[in-house]
């Protein structure tokens, strides 16, 4: 079975799980990516899980792009309001992604990819959006122990992050937490 086929399949069954569903961190953190966008910007929400935080972003004037490996993960309000400018695309992260948008919204999402694939899923999200925002937990997951298996896979400090980020892309601002680091960026000029 394929790396991304096993991924699929652990997270379609933690999307089985309500207890999976109750804490959306895109939901939470969605006001750090409202106060830097403009309304006409198309945002590329990287991992939506629920979509209830692209949903808010969708709500406030945003064409949105939804972007998860499993296909159910969102919210049945979330898919009720599903149009031409709010999209959800099935797609695993780290192969080539055929988006385009001008802010990358990712939360939650890079410590759960194997670490054989953080490289190939940060050039992804460069490559789509010229600046973005990633909220990043450095922490083991509590999840995984329902299903048995580990849901992060790449726990890292936050400064490991930070130096990950900056192969790619410019950091520009940081916000370091107890659990997790927030990373805002802009795309290198080439």
């Amino acid at each position: 079975m394929s790396l991304k086929t096993q991924e699929r399949r652990k997270y379609e069954k933690c999307w089985n799980h309500d207890a999976y569903r109750n804490m959306a961190p895109g939901e939470v953190l969605v006001q750090d990516v409202l106060s830097n966008i403009n309304k006409s910007e198309k945002i590329i929400d990287f991992g939506t899980g629920t979509g209830r935080g692209a949903k808010i972003i969708h709500d406030n004037g945003n064409p949105v792009v939804m972007i998860d490996l499993a296909d159910n993960c969102l919210d049945p309000e979330v898919k009720k309001a599903l149009d031409p400018n709010f999209r959800f695309l099935e797609e695993c992260l780290w192969d080539e992604l055929h988006v385009e948008g001008d802010y990358a919204y990712c939360t939650d999402v890079l410590e759960h990819i194997p670490p054989e694939k953080v490289d190939d899923v940060l050039k992804n999200i460069v490559k789509a959006c010229p600046k973005g925002y990633l909220n990043i937990s450095t922490i083991q997951d509590h999840f995984g122990t329902v299903l048995g298996e580990a849901l992060h896979l790449t726990v890292e400090p936050w400064d490991w992050w930070a130096h990950k980020v900056q192969e790619f892309a410019t950091v520009e601002k940081l916000r370091i937490n107890p659990t997790s680091v927030s990373i805002w960026f802009n795309k290198k000029e080439d």
